[in-house]
């Protein structure tokens, strides 16, 4: 629950091949609260994470570069 991976489904949408598929692990610049329940989104290049629940609730929202593993905390408006 605190770990972060990437899936790449350009094979799959291209040519329709399940075979390729492979899960693979982003390690983080620094360590996120291990949380469940949360919601993310990928927009532009970044993948954005939005609270969540671990032994509270939790309320913080930052970013992950996938290609660099590079954690943003942002504060909302």
């Amino acid at each position: 629950m605190g770990d972060f991976y990437q899936l790449d489904l350009t094979d799959l949408l291209e040519t329709g091949n399940w075979d390729n598929l492979v899960w693979v692990e982003i390690k983080l610049s620094e360590e996120i609260v291990a949380r469940w329940g949360h919601t993310s989104y990928y927009y532009n290049g970044e993948v954005y994470v939005f609270g969540g629940r671990a032994t509270d609730d939790l309320n913080d929202l930052f970013s992950v570069n996938p290609t660099n593993g590079k954690v943003t905390p942002l504060k909302a408006k």
